[in-house]
């Protein structure tokens, strides 16, 4: 079960989200909860949205706020596009006959606007606002250029119905509310995947009873996991330490291998009476050496199990596989 919940700025939207949940090959699958707020609202609900979902979908400067406040779960942005600006446009002219139609909104949506101005068979202008508290100014400036008429989301227009003046909404149509809901399924299938792999790759190394440490280009220990802490009584947490530093003896073979891009193994290093074998693996990506992965083990356990393995096969001594009772012919040539 996938939860996805929608800030919404205004009811009618939340219709749109419902005709389209509805309609989705996947609605069994999602767990759809709706809030109608604006982003100065936000501030208030933010946690709870946060605990109760995976993914959270907003519109215009409530994504905006939302992304601001950089939240652990992803925030998918439910756009204003062409036609719904256009929409609004036509809605706009048929309602007040503006002379002068202003737009107000955040940098993707007046990008949106901007490309649409040249073609608009009406005065049109521009008004970017960064953040929901520069409404107010922005409109000032468009009342002083002789604005009548204003378009813009719900912030937009609650500071038009303020200064009296007349506003049309921009309306989000069922095309756009369907293209954000299928990246937020997409985009929290994949966070799940790469979850289930990080936890996955955490077991592995940390049960490992081969010391495993991961460095970057700049030779700063960036993982280590619990058996390679055994041999650096020194520093407990090695991580964000350099390598030069926790594993000096290493150091030269990493960053060859790291220049190289190639594979070192096998290197033997005696470690304050420890004798141990070093492999060195770089990470390459898009051919590009991003770090290196060190493994090492101590040989002297090996050693010492090979010996006793060899001290076993040597007691049991040599015996037959094969006994007189296990014949099953006998050819006469024999006799």
């Amino acid at each position: 079960m996938i939860n996805i919940t929608f800030g919404l700025p205004y009811p009618e939207l939340a219709d749109e989200v419902d005709v389209v949940f509805q309609r989705h090959p996947r609605r069994s699958r999602i767990n759809k909860k709706i809030r109608i707020l604006s982003a100065d609202q936000l501030d208030s609900c933010f946690q709870e949205m946060v605990s109760e979902s995976d993914v959270l979908i907003g519109r215009g400067y409530t994504a905006q706020r939302l992304i601001e406040k950089k939240s652990e779960i992803p925030i998918i942005t439910l756009p204003i596009t062409a036609y719904d600006i256009i929409r609004a446009i036509n809605e706009c002219l048929n309602l007040y006959q503006p002379q002068h139609i202003a737009f107000i909104g955040n940098s993707i949506s007046t990008i949106e606007a901007e490309a649409i101005a040249a073609h608009c068979s009406c005065r049109f202008s521009v008004y970017h606002a960064a953040h929901v508290e520069e409404i107010s100014l922005k409109m000032s400036y468009a009342i002083k250029d002789s604005c009548d008429a204003f378009i813009g989301g719900y912030s937009v227009s609650l500071c038009a119905k303020k200064n009296n003046k007349n506003f049309v909404t921009i309306k989000t149509g069922e095309s756009a509310v369907r293209l954000a809901l299928d990246e937020a399924i997409r985009t929290v299938e994949i966070l799940r995947e790469e979850r289930e792999r990080t936890a996955l790759y955490s077991i592995i190394t940390n049960c490992a009873k081969d010391g495993i440490i991961y460095v970057a280009n700049d030779l700063v220990i960036q993982v280590a996991n619990p058996a390679s802490i055994r041999y650096c009584q020194r520093y407990r947490k090695p991580v964000g330490e350099s390598l030069t530093v926790v594993f000096p003896f290493m150091t030269a073979a990493a960053a060859e291998a790291i220049t190289s891009g190639k594979e070192n193994e096998n290197q033997l290093y005696n470690h304050e009476g420890t004798l141990l074998s070093i492999n060195y693996f770089p990470v390459i990506v898009q051919d590009k050496v991003t770090g290196i992965v060190i493994t090492f083990q101590d040989i002297t356990k090996i050693q010492k199990l090979e010996t006793q393995i060899r001290q076993k096969l040597s007691e049991k001594g040599f015996t037959a596989r094969y006994y007189f009772k296990d014949i099953i012919h006998v050819s006469s040539c024999i006799d």
